[in-house]
């Protein structure tokens, strides 16, 4: 049976041999990890991570135009976050801490036979997400010279803003034919689900299991300016008008 054993606090699981153990005096993360092999068995004084990461996504476009009095710029953004869990599959599985928790999030663990989990503190098990979000804005500025001779000439702008995000838990996933959960303090599960073929036990201080909700928001801001702006006195008609009367009347008196 090969046996990996070094004082690293980083440990990276990947195996596909018929057996594997695993044991640190650090910390042991095993971070979108596939194993797929007879009997795993991971240990370590330290804090036990298995995660999912998060496959990220976004795209951007921007438009916008311009006129002699007018403006507009409008974007669209787009984004995605996928749940990428990792998956430890083995005939029989244990995995153990000494000193510290043991933490799965968005993570499959899978036994054909005996699934044990033994923790020194707690058992935190909890869901991954996906997401998505998907927003639009538009602005448009303008002035208006038509409707407001000798008055002055009217400026609009407007701002629109409408998104949308959309939150989604990925259960983490326990199953076996017989699971073992025990914890020196607390056993806390949110957003997992526990399969037992034929039976589960867990001995804890405190057993903590709640579902997780999907969020669905939707969010929008809108603004719009209307103001005048006042012409010059220099630039209005009577300017001419009393300029030409008095040139008149010294050629009456003449």
């Amino acid at each position: 049976m090969p046996t990996l054993k070094k004082p690293f606090s980083l440990l990276l699981i990947l195996s596909h041999l018929n057996a594997f153990v695993l044991s640190g005096v650090g910390n042991a993360y095993a971070v979108n990890q596939e194993v797929n092999t007879a009997n795993v068995n991971v240990a370590t004084n330290g804090f036990l991570n298995i995660s999912s990461v998060q496959d990220s996504k976004s795209v951007q476009m921007k438009s916008s135009a311009k006129g002699l009095f007018s403006s507009s710029v409008s974007a669209t953004t787009k984004a995605t976050t996928t749940n990428i869990a990792s998956n430890l599959t083995a005939n029989n599985l244990t995995i153990e801490t000494t000193k510290e928790d043991i933490n799965i999030t968005g993570s499959n663990i899978d036994a054909q036979q005996q699934l044990s989990l033994n923790s020194a503190k707690d058992i935190n098990i909890k869901a991954g997400y996906n997401g998505s979000l998907n927003e639009s804005y538009h602005k448009t500025s303008g002035l208006s010279l038509g409707g407001l001779v000798g008055i002055g000439s009217l400026y609009t702008s407007t701002e629109d803003l409408e998104g949308r995000i959309k939150k989604t838990a990925v259960n983490s996933t326990l199953s076996g034919n017989n699971i073992t959960l025990n914890a020196n303090n607390n056993i806390n599960a949110a957003g997992v689900n526990i399969q037992a073929d034929n039976s589960i036990s867990g001995t804890a201080k405190d057993i903590n299991i709640q579902n997780v909700n999907n969020t669905d928001t939707h969010y929008s801001k809108h603004k719009k300016v209307r103001s005048v702006l006042q012409m010059c006195s220099a630039l209005l008609p009577k300017t001419h008008y009393y300029s030409k009367k008095k040139v008149m009347a010294k050629s009456h008196l003449h």
